[in-house]
This record gives C-alpha cells, sequence and structure tokens, in this order.
C-alpha cells in the first residue's frame, strides 16, 4: 500500500512553546517553519547508536574526500558531545563504513543513515533551491525513528572557506544531524536548527536551545545498552509501520528565502527480526 501526500514547509513541536524554542519532529506535518504544533507521536530513535555512512561517489567540487569526513566528524562530534546538566544524552552517534546503496530505505535487510551528494537534484525531484533534505522512516504509531538519510544539493555552491559567500557545508551538515536526531526548525533566529540560511552565514557550534532540544528527546535517563550494528534498521516486531519523507533544507537569505521542501510519503511495511 502507498500513500503520497502533497509536499509541505513543516516545524514540529512535542508541547507549546514556553521559555524554550526548540521544535521536535513528530508524525504530524505543519505548515510554517517559524511555528510549532503539537499534535502527533514525538519520534525518536530506539536504540542508543546511530552511525551515519557518508557517499563517496559524489563529492562538492574542490573538496576531497578525507576533508568531507571530516566535515562529517565534526558535525557528528559535536552533536555526540551533548551534555545534560553535566551527563551524557542517551544517544550515541558515529561515524560509520561508507554508505553503498545512496538514500534508501529497504524494508527487509540493514540499511545505512546515508548522507548523500546530489547532483542531479531536479531530475530527482527534489525542490530546486533546497540546499539539503533529511528523510527520516519511522513507524507510524510508535514514531520510532528506524532510517534516516541526508541528501546534499550540489547544484548549489558548497564551501568550507571562512568567511564565505557560499553555502557553508560545515553549517548544513551541522542543521541536518540535528533533524537526524530527531529535531525539526525552531522559531529561535540564533539556533543551528533554525529553517535557512544566508549566504555567508556560518552557526557552526550548538547554541543552548539546540542543546536543550536534544536533551529533552534523549534524555540520560533512557540510557540503553549499545547493543544495535552502527547502522540505521534493526528489529522492530510488532505493529506494521511507515516510512515518511521529512524535507528539512536551508536556504539562503542573503537576497530572498529559498523554498523550502518537505516531502512526505509513506509506505506499510512488515515488521522484521
Amino acid at each position: 500500500m502507498r500513500v503520497v501526500l502533497p509536499a509541505l514547509v513543516v516545524l514540529s513541536l512535542l508541547t507549546p512553546r514556553d521559555a524554550r524554542a526548540w521544535c521536535r519532529t513528530t508524525t504530524v506535518s505543519q505548515s510554517d517553519p517559524t511555528v510549532c504544533v503539537t499534535e502527533g507521536t514525538p519520534l525518536r530513535w530506539p536504540q542508543r547508536c546511530v552511525a551515519l555512512s557518508l557517499d563517496p561517489l559524489m563529492l562538492p567540487a574542490g573538496m576531497s574526500l578525507p576533508q568531507v569526513r571530516g566535515l562529517l566528524g565534526d558535525a557528528v562530534g559535536q552533536w555526540s558531545a551533548a551534555r545534560c546538566d553535566g551527563q551524557p544524552w542517551s544517544l550515541s552517534l558515529s561515524v560509520g563504513a561508507d554508505a553503498t546503496g545512496g538514500a534508501q530505505y529497504l524494508a527487509t535487510g540493514a540499511n545505512q543513515n546515508a548522507v548523500v551528494f546530489v547532483s542531479a537534484w531536479s531530475a530527482m525531484g527534489l525542490p530546486p533551491s533546497a540546499l539539503a533534505i533529511t528523510t527520516l522512516t519511522f513507524g507510524a504509531t510508535s514514531g520510532e525513528i528506524r532510517d534516516a538519510d541526508v541528501q546534499i544539493n550540489l547544484t548549489q555552491a558548497l564551501t568550507v572557506a571562512t568567511p564565505t559567500r557560499g553555502n557553508d557545508l560545515p553549517t548544513i551538515l551541522l542543521h541536518e544531524l540535528g533533524h537526524v536526531v530527531g529535531l525539526d526548525h525552531a522559531p529561535e533566529r540564533s539556533a543551528v536548527m533554525w529553517y535557512a540560511a544566508g549566504r555567508g552565514e556560518q552557526r557552526r557550534a550548538l547554541g543552548d536551545d539546540d542543546l536543550a532540544g536534544a536533551c529533552a528527546i534523549h534524555p540520560p535517563s533512557l540510557q540503553r545498552a549499545c547493543t544495535a550494528p552502527a547502522e540505521g534498521g534493526g528489529c522492530a516486531c510488532g505493529v506494521a509501520s511507515a516510512r515518511a519523507r521529512r524535507g528539512a533544507p536551508l536556504g539562503a537569505l542573503t537576497v530572498a528565502l529559498l523554498a523550502l521542501g518537505r516531502r512526505r510519503r509513506a509506505v506499510a511495511f512488515r515488521p522484521r527480526c
């Protein structure tokens, strides 16, 4: 069974906005990237260990594979180092073996949480003006994340220069990994999870708002043994699950905001063990 829902620009939050501004991704789509909603089941990884796998087939112009691996490692390291009142949060991110299948989800077999650079962006039906999109696969009822894939647009100029007039790749990676851990766009302009970035703008360090969201989703009290393989997927016996695509792009603010694409596709599949 396959259900295709219309494209949306969305943002999500578990509870009504109070003193904090971070927003949590849920099973319900939203229409405004600066307003949070309370509906739906919040998303969370069921296991402690989550590895990101870089696809080495295509890279940004002028960047080497070791350089890009290093940038991904830096972004992973920042999220992994999150502390909640001095204690480590209950999610452990790492960089795993190279991705071999691109951005995809397999109903049977092992999955990789892939980070993929895409040159045929528009041809793949991705929003032309988006810099990146993160796709989460999760249980329709439980909200447990099964797989996460990050796709980055090679038709947009990517750079690591400081200062830069291009689109800052470290900022993009740090933002997209926020979606991987379960955060959505935040209404706080200074946060890494703000939905857009101007050309030359850099947000390379997690702020208090970003860290507060990470700690709320995966608090130290949820510590679990790191027994799962360093890949996405895993065993999930019980209720049927659903795939949902949630694009989470950054835009450029220098002249005008780039369009934000948010795609959602649900496909029922049988649980596996």
